[in-house]
């Protein structure tokens, strides 16, 4: 709440859009009655990550250090509605063309927010968060960044690779052919499919 108080108040002169829905997200949290209905609701609810979405797509250094920090809080808390997964993933790559603060940060909520929503973050999801280690490690002159953004990508992929294994063990149905080598295919199922 606290968080979402400053995006009212950085976003006032010059990103209005990010002031009303911070507003309406401090009312929507206002509105929950007891903690125990405040997971399911955050979950359930995208007025509450709305703003934070803006905030990173505003190309505003202190509304992007804002949302990220409360986007980080959110995912490990699982407090993100699916429906905005793809949506969080797509700013996130957007702001990595900003100031190298901000790259940091986001090369590190992406391990956590990877972990926390690895089964919904597929497809071309899955290539987007993939690619923002990628963008920050091979156009960075900063070796921190770039060490950063290797190690980053190491990690997404292990984890990425542990759910093709975990898949495996578990006897998933494959449902994908892959064409290999001579042009013969092979069956695979989801995750390995991505």
């Amino acid at each position: 709440s606290t968080d979402l108080a400053l995006l009212v108040l950085e976003g006032k002169r010059r990103n209005p859009d990010v002031k009303e829905s911070a507003e309406k997200a401090i009312a929507t949290i206002n509105s929950i009655q007891n903690e125990n209905e405040a997971v399911n609701s955050l979950k359930t609810n995208t007025k509450v990550v709305e703003p934070f979405v803006l905030g990173l797509n505003s190309r505003n250094g202190k509304l992007i250090l804002i949302s990220l920090r409360c986007l980080s809080y959110l995912a490990i808390s699982n407090c993100i509605p699916d429906s905005k997964i793809g949506e969080i993933i797509d700013s996130l790559y957007e702001a990595t063309n900003t100031t190298a603060d901000i790259q940091i940060k986001i090369l590190q909520i992406l391990p956590g927010f990877f972990q926390s929503y690895n089964k919904d973050i597929t497809g071309d999801k899955l290539s987007t968060i993939l690619n923002v280690c990628s963008t920050l490690q091979g156009a960075n002159r900063q070796p921190a960044i770039a060490h950063t953004a290797q190690a980053t990508f190491t990690q997404l992929l292990d984890t990425a690779f542990e759910k093709v294994r975990s898949e495996d063990q578990q006897g998933k149905e494959k449902l994908h052919e892959v064409v290999i080598d001579d042009d013969k295919t092979v069956k695979v199922a989801d995750c390995a499919f991505d």
